[in-house]
């Protein structure tokens, strides 16, 4: 058997073992190197997805706190979204507001209709 696999090592004719070996170690390790990317990736995705809806949440937090609640009476508006010259979608809303030290602070609620 030894006879055998040196022949096969130093023998030209096709692949040689050691050739075959050396390939699949190859493409194994870039399979693996592969899954652990895309693993790595959707672990990122989905850490900063979580972040952001964090962000979000405390950001509305001190909103509410810093402004207090924007309610009162609203105005009825619609909004047209136009592409060129077409109107492709129109969206009916309502559109609330509180003036605090001279700015202006908007709040726009959808109307389901």
């Amino acid at each position: 058997m030894k006879k055998y696999v040196a022949i096969k090592l130093v023998s030209n004719k096709g692949e040689s073992i050691a050739e075959v070996l050396v390939a699949s170690l190859v493409i194994t390790l870039g399979a693996i190197i592969l899954f652990t990317m895309v693993n790595a990736s959707f672990r990122i995705l989905q850490n900063e997805e979580k972040k952001y809806k964090e962000f979000i949440k405390e950001k509305n937090k001190f909103e509410e706190e810093a402004f207090g609640e924007i309610s009162g009476v609203g105005a009825p508006a619609q909004v047209s979204i136009r592409y060129g010259d077409v109107k492709t979608y129109e969206i009916g809303v309502t559109v609330y507001s509180k003036i605090i030290d001279d700015n202006t602070f908007y709040r726009y609620e959808v109307n389901n209709e």
